[in-house]
């Protein structure tokens, strides 16, 4: 690095995000005591974007990259040991590319939500940190969910609070013996620790197998067929995993 003031600054935090880090496949960032994880942009003829993330050589063992397929966000999870808190805590990484980018999304807020869908049940403490490009701006920093926060999707309503609530509720960690009667509880990852995709990103899903339309807006594993027989499973947010059986044992 040659730089030694970045590398002083470096130096006085245990983590760090670079956003628009300008890397490629061929970059290493070497820093004495450090290790990093980049996620650089693709086929560019110049050197743009791009998210890296560096901690200190002594919690390589505490910090996990969960892969995803978004280009926007490099997800990381941090061990309890280390923050002291009752579980591990999430930390995304986030890059969004200007408005006049020719690297921008139609609606990166909104891809980003749906990323970020996928992880609350799984996840106590999660923190978002990057660049927003101005994207939240006239947003509020803080808001409580309530019934009064909806999306609006093909003129139907649907409460996300109430819905995670009424699954919360059920408690569901096993999968029916009675036939016709598939799996309907909370788990989100399979057997191997891959993160389930949502079900209602239709344009990354292939076409059939699909669970009924009230399932749709989450990521649970499910029996699309309703077979008591068949393991649950779904499709995963891993590039080299389309889908994946998940570990839900049968009731009784």
């Amino acid at each position: 690095m040659k730089y030694p003031e970045f590398v002083e600054l470096i130096h006085k935090y245990d983590f760090i995000c670079l956003s628009e880090s300008k890397t490629d496949d061929f970059d290493v960032i070497d820093i004495p005591g450090y290790k990093f994880i980049m996620q650089n942009r693709k086929k560019t003829k110049v050197k743009s974007g791009g998210i890296a993330f560096g901690y200190k050589e002594k919690y390589e063992k505490q910090v996990h990259l969960i892969e995803t397929e978004s280009k926007l966000v490099l997800w990381l999870k941090i061990s309890s040991e280390i923050f002291g808190t009752e579980e591990d805590v999430l930390i995304g990484c986030i890059y969004i590319p200007p408005e006049n980018s020719i690297y921008k999304t139609q609606d990166a807020i909104n891809d980003l939500e749906q990323e970020f869908l996928n992880f609350p049940l799984n996840y106590k403490y999660i923190l978002l940190t990057g660049d927003f490009n101005s994207r939240t701006s006239t947003d509020s920093d803080f808001f409580e969910i309530s019934e009064s926060h909806h999306d609006n999707s093909d003129n139907v309503v649907v409460d996300y609070a109430s819905c995670l609530n009424q699954f919360n509720m059920l408690h569901i960690d096993c999968r029916p013996s009675t036939k016709d009667k598939g799996y309907s509880g909370t788990v989100n990852i399979t057997h191997s620790g891959l993160i389930c995709h949502m079900w209602s990103d239709r344009s990354a899903l292939p076409s059939g197998g699909l669970p009924d339309y009230n399932d749709e807006l989450m990521n649970f594993c499910r029996t699309p067929d309703k077979d008591s027989e068949t393991r649950p499973w779904c499709y995963t947010t891993s590039p080299g995993k389309r889908w994946e059986y998940c570990d839900v044992p049968l009731c009784g």
